[in-house]
């Protein structure tokens, strides 16, 4: 465009302009549109009185151009390579068109030129160049007024997408955010549920201690019992074979005295007997009443722990329940202002990512409540299963010594026997 309105200019006007385009040069050069507008209006108003110059309407929207064009230097170079590419474009086909006029324009001014030196001579000639000279600068006033509402329409198609992006910008930062905060609260939910699961382990790992410790003073109180009764066999043994000494003896030095002393014999084994049953009655109750006591014991113990396991368990699913509850209600929310805010592809991704992460934490919560239900009932199982055990084995240990017991009180009763009927013969 510059280069054309230099060949439309005279030679000396030219030297001018090429001088004021060097010294001009370093400082701050207009754009190319606004200089050609500004040496066409000078250019006007030297070649006679009949060029008019630009309206203010026109001065203003070249303002308005100059002024958005540094506004677009100012822009960052990611956000405006797009739009002075597309720019630049249009001006080189707006100054591609600008050219060809002007070039008709020049060689329009040669002919009116041509036709006046041939027609000095003439009175109409003056007239007939004062008409062409008119419509030559309506001409070249129309085309600077069409370029210049071009240049206003670009510039508001500029400012309507900057607004765009920008809107644009906005909302997607707005959607980083949400989600970045949404993925925050999940975290440190996960982190929740994490401990709770940890604190419940815990307390499971506590009462199964606890039961380990029941089993082992059942174990001891048990061993106690059997030393017990052994020590207790053995003494009623001993002191049997003693009082069968005794009576050996007795009986060997006291064949030949009477039947009072048979008697007086007769009543001590009487008596010993009785004592031993009654001992023996005692040692029985004794042994049923300690074994009732352990079991009543170990059965409360048992039904406290599964009481306490069954509320921890009870408390801890409502807990998690109501999170779960919580949880969905927001992602829900999430979900529909994300779609009533845009119903972009980006968006869609991040819900089926959250839905999928948030089944698959789902999906391994309950599993683990599974696992714990089965576990806590495979042990309350297992305890009872003991229990019985332990009660079948205690109930045929208690029959066995009873008929051992019986046993060896008649063995006794029998070996009395013949002796009474040696002493009564």
């Amino acid at each position: 465009m510059p280069g054309i309105l230099a060949q439309i200019l005279l030679p000396g006007q030219r030297r001018h302009l090429l001088r004021s385009r060097a010294r001009h040069a370093k400082l701050s050069p207009p754009p190319p549109a606004i200089r050609a507008d500004g040496i066409l209006a000078e250019e006007m108003s030297k070649q006679g009185p009949h060029f008019p110059l630009l309206a203010p309407w026109e001065r203003n929207a070249n303002s308005v151009l100059k002024s958005h064009l540094l506004q677009a230097k100012e822009m960052p170079p990611d956000a405006s390579v797009n739009r002075a590419d597309q720019l630049e474009d249009r001006l080189w086909i707006h100054e591609k068109k600008a050219a060809t006029l002007a070039e008709q324009a020049f060689r329009m001014k040669e002919e009116i030129a041509d036709s006046l030196r041939d027609m000095q001579s003439k009175g109409a000639a003056e007239q007939v160049a004062r008409q062409v000279l008119e419509e030559h600068i309506r001409k070249i006033t129309a085309i600077v007024r069409q370029l210049n509402r071009d240049i206003v329409v670009l510039q508001e198609q500029i400012i309507a997408r900057d607004n765009v992006n920008l809107g644009n910008n906005a909302v997607v930062k707005n959607l980083e955010m949400q989600h970045i905060s949404s993925l925050g609260d999940l975290r440190g939910r996960i982190a929740r549920c994490d401990a709770s699961i940890a604190r419940l382990s815990a307390d499971l790992k506590s009462t199964y201690e606890g039961i380990q410790n029941l089993s082992n003073e059942q174990k001891s109180n048990k061993e106690i019992l059997e030393t017990r009764i052994k020590d207790t066999e053995n003494q009623f043994i001993s002191r049997i074979e003693f009082c069968m000494a005794q009576h050996d003896a007795k009986m060997k030095m006291t064949q030949e005295s009477g039947t009072h002393q048979l008697q007086l014999f007769d009543s001590k084994v009487k008596k010993t007997a009785d004592d031993l049953k009654a001992q023996i009655d005692v040692l029985q109750m004794w042994v049923e009443k300690e074994q009732k006591r352990t079991v009543m014991e170990f059965l409360q113990k048992t039904e406290q722990m599964s009481s306490f396991l069954k509320n921890r368990m009870e408390s801890s699913e409502k807990a998690l329940e109501d999170k779960y509850n919580k949880l969905s209600m927001k992602l829900q929310k999430m979900n529909d202002t994300q779609k009533m805010n845009s119903g972009s592809q980006s968006a869609k991704q991040t819900e089926e990512k959250l839905n999928t992460r948030i089944g698959k934490i789902e999906k391994r919560l309950w599993d683990e409540m599974q696992n714990m239900r089965e576990e806590t009932n495979s042990g309350f199982t297992a305890i009872h299963e003991s229990l019985c055990s332990l009660r079948q084995i205690m109930e045929t240990k208690v029959k066995i010594e009873t008929t051992q017991l019986q046993k060896q009180i008649r063995q006794v009763k029998m070996m009395a026997q013949p002796i009474w009927r040696d002493s009564q013969g």
